[in-house]
């Protein structure tokens, strides 16, 4: 054992770390107890359907407990998310697009505005595409799609979110886009209104497909619908009642039915 693991051991033993959700105490550098982790790792999926640009979004678990937890702990404290536990929440679903044969060519994470990332520091969501990226060995782009500053959504409501975030985005260097399909990555959704937001503006510059990849969505109280819009080629689908389809098994995942009204 060299100075700095004993220097590490004495600090855990003198001021014990504790668990980021339930608070127990915690060996070595984990952010998670044994439990809260075998929750996260072990977690639901799931899929959302019904967007009006986006060809789908895929979030490997619920936003809730200790994904939660996990979640907030880097996106809101600075902490570098860990590696391990990116993998093993994400890797499987990177098979499964895999296996369905939804091919992407390009990884764009979800921006931040200017003066926000220069706040923060980072940007969590190019963090988590960048370890998409690398599982899917597909290329990151980080200067196509950008965001003007807008005020926070958290706390939005579903109309307001959309109202917000309706022009907040744009793109650039469009021609890299052409005839390409995209996958587009972010920490959490909500309605999915951000995602589906990016998807519109790529796709007017240029992508054949915007599909979404999230760590976890937050739990609506209403459903997220189905909404077919024929022969619509820029994706510019009119809200409406339709009918909804049946989600895809995923993997340890479940699936829902949507129908109603947008």
């Amino acid at each position: 054992m060299n100075f700095f693991d004993l220097a590490s051991s004495c600090a855990n033993t003198l001021f014990p770390r504790e668990c980021i959700h339930c608070r127990r105490v915690v060996r070595g550098r984990s952010l998670l107890c044994a439990g809260c982790l075998d929750a996260v790792l072990t977690g639901k999926g799931q899929f959302t359907c019904g967007l009006r640009h986006s060809s789908g979004i895929w979030s490997c678990r619920a936003y809730s407990g200790a994904v939660r937890a996990y979640i907030r702990h880097f996106k809101f404290q600075g902490v570098k998310p860990v590696d391990t536990v990116l993998t093993a929440i994400s890797a499987p679903f990177v098979r499964l697009l895999r296996e369905r044969r939804v091919a992407f060519d390009l990884v764009i994470p979800v921006p931040m505005g200017p003066l926000k990332k220069l706040r923060k520091g980072s940007n969590h969501a190019e963090t988590i595409a960048r370890h998409i990226a690398a599982i899917a060995e597909r290329p990151l782009e980080k200067d196509i799609l950008h965001k003007k500053d807008k005020r926070p959504q958290t706390g939005s409501s579903r109309l307001e979110r959309a109202r917000n975030i309706e022009k907040a985005f744009f793109a650039r260097n469009g021609r890299r886009l052409a005839g390409r399909s995209v996958l587009v990555v972010d920490d959490v959704i909500t309605t999915g209104s951000t995602i589906d937001s990016c998807a519109r503006v790529l796709i007017r510059a240029g992508a054949e497909k915007v599909y979404g990849f999230t760590l976890a969505k937050t739990p609506l109280a209403a459903p997220v619908y189905k909404v077919n819009a024929p022969g619509d080629k820029n994706g510019d689908a009119k809200p409406g009642r339709y009918e909804g389809r049946q989600i895809p098994a995923l993997p340890q995942g479940e699936t829902e039915r949507h129908k109603g009204k947008v």
